[in-house]
Order: structure tokens, then C-alpha cells, then sequence
């Protein structure tokens, strides 16, 4: 699945929305995780808009269930990391930050489908701890 991240910013961005690198080597794969930096200490605020999706995926995740469809929560996913993408109104570092959580999250997210089971399901409450303790 090819995803294109289209963020508010005044900086040249590549396809994944992110500030142009110095070189190639430094874009972050979507199957990695980068250290994620805090911002001089502090938790990143992220916009109460961009929230609402972030604590939307939090709610379908904790209602699923192996009885229910894999399916459906991963398209509520898709759909919920599509409108935190388009209502995306970061800038700067904090946005550049937001992406190392960001791409790995969306990699587990799309790989939900295929393998359809708890670690999947571990892994994307993993990848929200993750958010949690660098973005508020």
C-alpha cells in the first residue's frame, strides 16, 4: 500500500510528507523505528484536531477482539491514520518527530490484515505507548 503524507509545512517535503533529508540515507523506512526526540524535555504537543484520530485508533483497538473481523479494524485504522494525515497541521521538528512514530505505526497497521492475530494487536498498543510518552 502506498500512502502519500501531505502535511502543512513551508519546507520542501518528500512523498511521506517529511522535511527533505540532507541525503537519502537519512529517511526513515516504515518498518524501523527511530529514536524519537523530546522536545527539550517536554512531550510534543500534537493538535487537538489530529488527537481526535490518534484517540480514535486507541478505541478500536481496545474494542477488538478475536471474535471480531480483522478486517474491519483495519480499515478503521486506514481510515483514521488517512484523516490524522490530511488534518495534519504540523510544522518544524515536532511534525519531523511525529513521523518516526508515525511510519512504523502505519507498517503495523497495514500488516494487520495478513497476519490477522494478538501480535499484531500487541504491537499497535505498543506503537500508542510509544506515542503517548513522546506526544501529548
Amino acid at each position: 500500500m502506498f500512502v502519500c503524507i501531505a502535511c502543512d509545512s513551508d519546507k520542501p517535503t518528500n512523498e511521506v510528507g517529511m522535511s527533505e533529508p540532507e541525503t537519502s540515507m537519512d529517511l526513515p523506512s516504515r518498518n524501523t523505528q527511530q529514536l524519537i526526540n523530546l522536545n527539550g524535555g517536554e512531550k510534543w504537543v500534537v493538535d487537538s484536531e489530529m488527537m481526535v484520530y490518534i484517540r480514535a485508533m486507541e478505541k478500536g483497538i481496545q474494542a477488538y477482539s478475536m471474535d471480531k473481523e480483522t478486517e474491519r479494524l483495519s480499515d478503521s485504522l486506514q481510515n483514521n491514520i488517512g484523516s490524522l494525515i490530511s488534518s495534519c497541521t504540523m510544522t518544524g521538528q515536532a511534525h519531523d518527530e511525529l513521523h518516526k512514530w508515525l511510519l512504523p505505526f502505519m507498517a503495523t497497521a497495514d500488516s494487520l490484515k495478513e497476519k490477522k492475530g494478538k501480535n499484531t494487536i500487541e504491537d499497535l498498543n505498543s506503537a500508542l505507548k510509544r506515542f503517548h510518552a513522546y506526544f501529548k
